[in-house]
């Protein structure tokens, strides 16, 4: 025979609201607010938000943390976290918002809110076609680390539309698929990298030929990274009348490579010059001065704007000149030695630029400190010589 069996029926109390939980209530007491996840305002600047209830009359100014000791319906706790969400969107920080989670009302009278501060997860590029994509993406991270804020997101992006190797640049910020999450669409389209020019100018001083013809050629993107390599030769020496190419003598040969995101660049630069007198009656003296330099140098932006920079940089500098008259070295200037004057310095300063679109301001202060070092000149007494201290002070102000 079958034993029949009975089901067993959940107790009735499974049916009814737990009135203690804070989405069954009509109001509570609230006596603190504990904020969770919070990184951009401390709990004192989210107490300090303004609100406003829709009952409020006309004039009416409170912030949150007038509220605490008094009862609070559930319309009001959402003002509450909608005050809070627009203090962030405000802030610029879009995809951050507040959360209050349905939670036991506590016999401390506390209520949590849940700070949800939004990030840029991924980041996606097109329109690449040499450069780099760690180029745009290092960049874009930067200014997106930690909660993601689109003012300064969109002050990155106006500084990578002013890098000469992009000639557009566009974004599109969407939202991911858990909240606070935040997708970036990128398209570039690069600008050209390489340029060519021959130039002619009468700049130079007419004693040692003034008309001078000079080519100039440079690429903004040799490896991909960003590294430029610029080049400006001078084509011919002396008087135009009596045309002589140059050869080697007269040019400057400059490579700089990014070392960072946050705009560090690495420039080494090397330089030749020969200047021949060619005055009359001078000329007969056939005095020839050849410089060569060489140098180093580390650029460090401390502030970055799309209108204004302040950058430091510290580099290191060795020159050598040799002077011959009648094919012979001979000292003509104070301090040379058997018509030779080396000079090593480190160089070190900062300088400041900001534009706006009728004018343009820029400052420069430099600091060198001469080395006996490198070959450099030494001399004894006060003779000069590489060993020295001086300071250069440059200002340039244009407006339109």
């Amino acid at each position: 025979m079958a034993q029949s069996t009975r089901p067993t029926l959940p107790s009735v109390g499974s049916f009814i609201p737990d009135k203690e939980m804070l989405s069954s209530q009509a109001a509570v007491r609230v006596d603190r607010l504990k904020f969770e996840g919070n990184t951009v305002f401390d709990n004192a600047a989210l107490l300090a938000t303004p609100i406003q209830f829709a009952d409020d009359s006309p004039g009416t100014s409170r912030t949150i943390g007038d509220l605490l000791g008094g009862e609070l319906t559930l319309e009001q706790l959402e003002q509450i976290r909608v005050a809070l969400t627009l203090k962030y969107v405000d802030a610029g920080y879009i995809n951050s918002g507040a959360v209050i989670p349905d939670q036991p009302v506590t016999a401390e009278q506390t209520i949590l809110i849940r700070i949800v501060e939004g990030t840029l997860n991924r980041i996606d590029i097109t329109g690449r076609k040499r450069l780099r994509e760690s180029y745009i993406a290092d960049r874009i991270r930067r200014a997106a680390s930690g909660p993601l804020n689109v003012l300064k997101l969109r002050d990155e992006l106006e500084i990578l539309r002013q890098d000469p190797r992009l000639r557009r640049i566009n974004a599109e910020l969407r939202p991911g698929e858990q909240p606070g999450e935040g997708l970036l669409d990128v398209d570039i389209e690069e600008a050209r990298p390489y340029q060519f020019a021959v130039q002619f100018s009468n700049r130079r001083p007419p004693s040692v030929g003034a008309e001078r013809f000079e080519a100039y050629a440079s690429h903004l993107n040799v490896s991909g990274f960003g590294d430029s390599i610029n080049l400006r030769y001078g084509i011919n020496r002396g008087d135009l009348s009596d045309w002589e190419w140059a050869g080697l003598e007269d040019f400057d040969l400059d490579y700089t490579i990014p070392l960072s995101a946050s705009g560090t660049t690495l420039a080494l630069t090397v330089s030749r010059s020969d200047s021949t007198l060619v005055e009359q009656p001078f000329d007969l003296l056939d005095l020839d001065t050849q410089s060569t330099r060489f140098s180093i140098l580390v650029r460090q932006p401390i502030r970055r704007t799309p209108t204004s920079e302040l950058a430091a940089f510290v580099g290191l500098t060795a020159q050598y000149t040799t002077t011959e008259i009648l094919g012979e070295r001979q000292s003509i200037s104070p301090g040379a030695r058997g018509g030779e004057s080396n000079v090593t310095a480190i160089r070190f300063g900062a300088e400041y630029y900001t534009q706006s679109t009728k004018a343009a301001f820029s400052i420069r202060s430099t600091f060198a400190v001469g080395l006996g070092a490198l070959d450099s000149t030494v001399n004894a007494g006060d003779i000069p010589d590489s060993q020295f201290i001086s300071w250069l002070g440059q200002a340039q102000y244009v407006h339109r």
